[in-house]
């Protein structure tokens, strides 16, 4: 067993003490409120509660603290791998998660996008794909890679919140597309743009030269509604509380801007695709993607860990419905002076 997170281990040792130290001063006040009530002569109305209980309380609950830390620390085991192989084409993949992506209806044009990706990935297991996003500014979350399986990890758990940009700069997306193949040292067979199009960046036509000489083809796929959504912001919870508003004090309204997205498709000889809730990944994009030469692929894995954080969060689920049990039976009336 090794943990991705061991600093979290190291701070048990320091919880158990301030746990020890807390209860030794509870106790005492405990102890001089007791004296000061006996002083009162009340003697009489004094009712105790299960001291056993109690005590064994608050070490389920402490037990329960140290289990929630041992998750956190990232409890896995190591699966050791050679090599992964494949015959198939290098695909990047470029998410815009600027806020505009919250809208949407039942559910946010962001979850779309992951799910059509979701499906790409699972339908086109032999080739290589990298995944970067963007808003105002672009981040690489994986390089060309045959291993799906930590991209969709990644993926999931991607949202609007790891920007502060409400609006969308395509330009970045391109940028730190080159990068990626720089890094790579070859060119990719083809690159998706998930987006709705809006673009409040700088003028990005230069940049388009780039995938023009190295004959990279940018596929649009435009996600959103023409007719135009508004903006939700959330609360704490995750909840809607409201809509984003303007500096005019209206409400801001996305809209899917088509046009951006087919200019950036033909300028590459690359296709426009719309995507709605139902389609995700439509064989259009598929067909397209059958008309590239594949080649061969072998990538060396290094190891892969497979997480168990279902295990120590189970068992401080047990201990803290131990806790409530043991707590209840601390409340009632064993003995009275």
């Amino acid at each position: 067993m090794i943990f991705a997170r061991p600093v979290f281990l190291y701070s048990i040792p320091l919880i158990i003490v301030i746990t020890i130290i807390f209860q030794l001063l509870n106790y005492r006040r405990k102890q001089n409120s007791l004296n000061n009530f006996l002083a009162t002569g009340r003697k009489n109305q004094l009712i105790m509660s299960n001291k056993t209980a109690e005590i064994f309380k608050d070490i389920c609950l402490l037990i329960a603290i140290i289990f929630f830390l041992i998750a956190a620390a990232g409890p896995a085991s190591e699966i050791q791998l050679t090599s992964i192989s494949g015959e198939g084409i290098d695909i990047l993949m470029a998410l815009d998660i600027s806020k505009s992506m919250d809208a949407g209806n039942p559910i946010s044009k962001l979850e779309v996008v992951k799910k059509s990706i979701n499906d790409l990935l699972e339908n086109r297991k032999d080739d290589r794909f990298a995944l970067i996003i963007f808003s105002g500014s672009g981040s690489i979350i994986s390089p060309l890679t045959l291993d799906h399986r930590t991209i969709k990890s990644v993926l999931n758990n991607l949202s609007t919140a790891y920007t502060t940009s409400s609006g969308t700069s395509i330009i970045s997306s391109l940028i730190i597309s080159e990068k990626v193949f720089e890094r790579d040292n070859q060119r990719a067979s083809v690159m998706l743009l998930f987006s709705d199009g809006e673009n409040f960046g700088p003028d990005y036509s230069d940049n388009l030269q780039y995938f023009q000489d190295r004959k990279i083809p940018i596929v649009t796929i435009g996600v959103g509604s023409t007719e135009g959504e508004p903006i939700p912001t959330f609360d704490n919870s995750g909840k809607i509380n409201g809509y984003l508003i303007t500096l005019q004090g209206d409400t801001a309204i996305t809209y899917l801007e088509e046009k951006t997205l087919m200019e950036l498709s033909d300028i590459t000889e690359g296709i426009y695709v719309y995507l709605d809730q139902t389609t995700r990944i439509n064989n259009t994009i598929n067909h397209f993607l059958e008309t590239f030469k594949k080649k061969k692929f072998k990538e060396d894995v290094s190891r892969l860990l497979k997480y168990h954080y279902e295990i120590p969060l189970g068992l401080a689920g047990i201990f803290i419905t131990i806790s409530l049990v043991l707590e209840r039976f601390r409340r009632k009336k064993i003995w009275t002076f």
